[in-house]
């Protein structure tokens, strides 16, 4: 069934906080498929707990090879993990994530507001209120307008790297380093000769560097690296990953 639906997504203040603009970037680029990827960032870092998040994040990334750390010495600040965040924002998706809430739309001729109990492709099942036996079943196709009132946990709108701290000061501007490897990066050379007077042969070689990330890397210092790279087994590059540091966990500069 094809039907228009416009959602009105009314945010709140969140705990988290945004990471500031890409820079220094740098990429070795193998001819396998693979890049790693460092770049440095500025961050706002309260005193207690923090959630940072990190945006212009490859979604080719193996996720539990992400790293931040800071720049600077005597940073006094403990790790408790890095989350890669891949599951991107969809209506279906805010209403999965509603069923059992509060929340209101509009129709050709009816506003509704109710508690959401479920939806099937053709229905949407809502409990105006909870004191009444009452349901009301409303067709999708005559749903015009609906209207959350925040994005739901765990939904983000571009794949995003969260970085979870304990700080015990705070830092303004904390530079900070961001490492990981993503697939959908490559290169290939190729070779031209050309034979000359005198039999002398003339030969030149041209690298192509392919990006089918959606993600570009400006000004980026690049180091193509040949040969066979070794891996252990890894999950395949995009997924959502939390790589768990623990309440003790020292930014010593290794990978996860």
């Amino acid at each position: 069934m094809n039907f228009a639906v416009y959602v009105l997504i009314i945010t709140s203040i969140v705990s988290s906080s945004v990471a500031g603009e890409r820079n220094n970037i740098a990429l070795d680029i193998y001819n396998r498929d693979q890049a790693f990827v460092k770049e440095q960032r500025t961050v706002y870092v309260k005193k207690g707990m923090n959630s940072i998040d990190f945006h212009k994040i490859a979604d080719g990334i193996y996720g539990h090879t992400a790293q931040v750390k800071p720049l600077e010495a005597d940073v006094k600040v403990q790790a408790m993990s890095v989350s890669y965040n891949f599951d991107l924002v969809s209506h279906e998706k805010i209403m999965k994530k509603y069923i059992g809430q509060w929340f209101s739309f509009e129709t050709e001729d009816q506003d509704y507001y109710g508690r959401l109990l479920g939806f099937d492709d053709s229905h949407l099942f809502l409990q105006p209120d909870t004191s009444d036996k009452l349901l009301w079943v409303v067709e999708r196709g005559k749903m015009t307008d609906l209207f959350y009132p925040e994005l739901p946990e765990g939904l983000f709108t571009e794949p995003t790297l969260r970085w979870e701290i304990d700080a015990t000061r705070k830092y303004k501007k904390l530079p900070v380093e961001i490492c990981y490897l993503t697939s959908d990066i490559y290169w290939v050379c190729d070779y031209r000769a050309e034979l000359m007077e005198g039999n002398l042969l003339n030969i030149a070689g041209y690298f192509t560097i392919r990006n089918d990330l959606l993600l570009s890397y400006p000004d980026a210092q690049i180091t193509l690296v040949a040969g066979e790279t070794h891996r252990s087994e890894d999950p395949e590059g995009g997924d959502s990953e939390t790589a768990p540091l623990g309440s003790g966990g020292e930014l010593s500069g290794e990978r996860l």
